[in-house]
């Protein structure tokens, strides 16, 4: 323990002894009229003395802010107990950085409400709830994991570890029930519901990790499994219910997060809080917060992303996570919208071409298929140059076309099927698009690979997030309008309405830049990138190919050729019963001469 530390836990011993000597146990209590079955003792005692915590020392801001949340008694009885008091704040907001001890806190203000609670004679007549209901405190987290392995394991901890607790409670899962009609929940914007819920306390989580109402709505359409609650909905349900319930600044809801971006949920909160009497609000870094943590902690994190590490441990996210797309207006021009009826793929979650989608050109593609390592959606695209431009200087720009992009999404708990995505690759060599290169990003790309190379196509690993490479190419080719693309619509019904989404614009629209060698990112808590990925790397891989120019029907090895090939190399992963059949493929079979 350093000499710091050591000073301040000599003078938390002196404040301590003073309160405890005010201290009746409770075989000796006195009653403070008909109000308690137990005596409660002030919350430094509470905090770090047995029967009850026996913590170590918190630092003055993490104190500060859970006497904020617990302070649950009415005025009256506070003075009674001759208790210091604070005032009385409906909602508390925590702008903390990383690892400053946030679960810890939430554990701890839920131990000392319940305690609190415990000790009344009668909780729910004292705060005139219905001897029917339940007085309850709920921790939500964004997701179940989140929930159950941090702030719930604390908190289990916190009460088995208490002699004063013992004999008062039950655990469930994701529930601590205790005697008086209380309970205490764990729960995650998934799954948990405030309905049946009396809430005396709500604690959200890292709300800025919860996701927002459009974010949301996007996965909703794009058919991932959705959270229930979005971060504006998850706080305004919680406010409503809080405050209905348990008025005059008894109730709490408490909001803890560290910045995820620029503008996100926590800040949100932090700045319109600020000026609010009944809100409590704090900001700090990691080690102003938590004293058993120092900025040297996270050397190595400042030095790979000191932008990212600001962020995270100081709450102070960086103008560089803005868009990595600057120019808006650009990247609207380079993708307009077009009808679902342009589209070249069905509006499905494994999309197949449509019956018109032809080629009318031969000029060389560029293929580049994001697998997706959790396995939930795949982005595909195809782009090719078909002219060149020339500079004042002599130079010769390479003009590109974006065939399609779109993406494999994996029904709800499920994964996409990536033989899906094979056939959908091999029925565009089927209708004799020119396909000279494919590029996959590493994860699962052997199988993939195999099949591509014994048809005679140019295949190789490409990574769009190792550098910035691919993205700049993107870049490049849009600022200075030398690529053509549309963004097209995904139907879903929302609301009881059918809605039109634009997947490509929204993911090129939620890139961030991370300031760093690496390619950008989508926006924590935002939707994904794959479609995004895959114009990327097709884009990269055309500019490679080049501007080579119309070829003649007899120098292009058909679809057909192609299969060939593959099956006279005796591959059984290569073989026909992969393709949609060819003798159904109108436009196949008259290059092949059947027709």
């Amino acid at each position: 323990m350093s000499e710091l530390s050591k000073e301040f836990q000599k003078y938390e011993n002196k404040i301590i002894a003073k309160e405890k000597a005010q201290f009746v146990p409770d075989d000796k209590r006195r009653v403070v009229g008909d109000l308690f079955e137990y005596e409660p003792v002030p919350l430094r005692v509470f905090l770090y003395e047995e029967p009850f915590l026996a913590i170590e020392a918190l630092s003055d801001e993490q104190y500060k802010f859970i006497e904020f949340g617990t302070q649950i008694y009415y005025e009256e009885t506070l003075k009674q107990l001759n208790w210091d008091m604070v005032d009385f704040k409906a909602e508390l907001i925590a702008k903390w950085g990383k690892g400053s001890g946030k679960d810890w806190c939430s554990a701890i203000i839920l131990s000392r409400v319940m305690y609190l609670c415990l000790c009344l004679k009668e909780p729910l007549l004292y705060y005139g709830q219905s001897k029917y209901s339940h007085i309850d405190a709920l921790n939500m987290a964004y997701s179940g994991d989140q929930a159950d392995s941090n702030f719930f394991a604390y908190f289990q901890d916190m009460i088995k570890g208490s002699k004063w607790f013992k004999g008062k409670y039950k655990i469930k899962a994701g529930c601590i029930t205790f005697p008086k009609k209380l309970r205490a929940f764990s729960g995650n914007s998934f799954e948990e519901s405030f309905e049946g819920k009396n809430l005396l306390v709500c604690v959200l989580d890292e709300i800025a990790a919860f996701k927002t109402n459009d974010e949301v709505e996007n996965m909703r359409r794009r058919r991932v499994r959705a959270p229930r609650y979005s971060a504006d909905a998850v706080y305004d349900m919680a406010s409503t219910s809080v405050a209905s319930r348990f008025p005059r600044g008894i109730g709490k809801v408490i909001a803890l997060s560290f910045t995820r971006h620029k503008g996100d949920f926590i800040e949100t909160l932090y700045d319109a809080g600020k000026g609010e009497k009944t809100t409590y609000v704090s900001a700090g870094a990691t080690w102003d917060i938590n004293p058993r943590r120092t900025k040297a902690d996270f050397e190595d994190e400042y030095r790979k992303n000191p932008e990212r590490a600001a962020a995270r441990y100081e709450c102070k996210p960086s103008e560089k996570l803005s868009a990595f797309f600057k120019r808006q207006g650009l990247l609207e021009e380079a993708f307009p919208i077009i009808t679902p009826e342009e589209n070249p793929v069905t509006d499905d979650r494994f999309p197949e071409l449509k019956e018109w989608f032809k080629p009318d050109h031969n000029f060389q593609c560029a293929m580049h298929i994001d697998l997706g390592w959790k396995h939930d959606a795949a982005g595909i695209a195809m782009a090719h140059c078909y002219d060149v431009i020339q500079k004042a200087d002599g130079a010769q720009l390479p003009v590109l076309k974006m065939d399609l992009a779109t993406s494999f999404i994996a029904p709800v708990n499920g994964e996409v099927d990536f033989e899906k995505v094979r056939q959908f690759v091999i029925e565009l060599i089927n209708r004799d698009f020119n396909i000279r290169l494919i590029t996959l990003d590493g994860y699962q790309s052997v199988y993939f690979l195999q099949t591509f190379e014994k048809m005679g196509i140019e295949t190789k690993l490409r990574s769009v997030d190792r550098t910035t490479d691919a993205y700049d190419d993107l870049k490049s080719v849009m600022y200075e309008k030398r690529l053509k693309g549309y963004s097209a619509p995904r139907n879903i019904e929302l609301a009881g309405k059918m809605q039109l989404k634009y997947e490509l614009r929204d993911e090129l629209k939620n890139l961030i830049d991370m300031g760093g060698k690496k390619g950008p990112e989508h926006r924590v808590g935002g939707i994904g990138k794959d479609i995004a990925d895959a114009l990327a790397g097709a884009v990269q891989g055309a500019l490679e190919l080049g501007n080579r120019g119309e070829l003649k029907d007899d120098e292009i090895m058909l679809g057909a050729d192609r299969v060939a090939m593959a099956e006279d190399a005796n591959s059984e992963s290569t073989s026909r019963e992969y393709l949609s059949p060819l003798e159904e493929d109108v436009y196949t079979r008259k290059h092949r001469g059947d027709v």
